[in-house]
């Protein structure tokens, strides 16, 4: 669960689903991040990677279906956290090397 202040990772451990871990990690903790997306047809998840100042927890990883999350926003709003607001407008249109638009 990402927030504007922290990220709050829930993680539900053994068959029953009756041992809870919760942890809570401040953006200003946050050092990195990494999203991969999935790979094929059997590979039905995407992974967020979070690399923190913390000692006990420097990698922090978690699942994200990528049917059921948009990764770009993802990214984006990490970034946002980690980076800071973009503030750099985009361009209308792109010209490539050899002088093409892309509008």
């Amino acid at each position: 669960l990402f927030t504007t202040k922290r990220i709050l990772i829930i993680d539900v451990r053994g068959w029953s689903g009756k041992k809870i871990a919760y942890r809570s990690v401040l953006w200003k903790s946050v050092r990195a991040f990494g999203v991969e997306s999935a790979g094929g047809m059997l590979d039905r998840d995407a992974e967020v990677f979070l690399w923190t100042s913390i000692s006990e927890m420097r990698v922090v990883r978690q699942d994200l279906r990528k049917d059921k999350a948009d990764l770009m926003a993802v990214n984006r709003f990490i970034s946002n956290m980690v980076l800071g607001n973009d503030t750099v407008e985009a361009a209308p249109s792109a010209v490539s090397a050899a002088g093409e638009v892309d509008s």
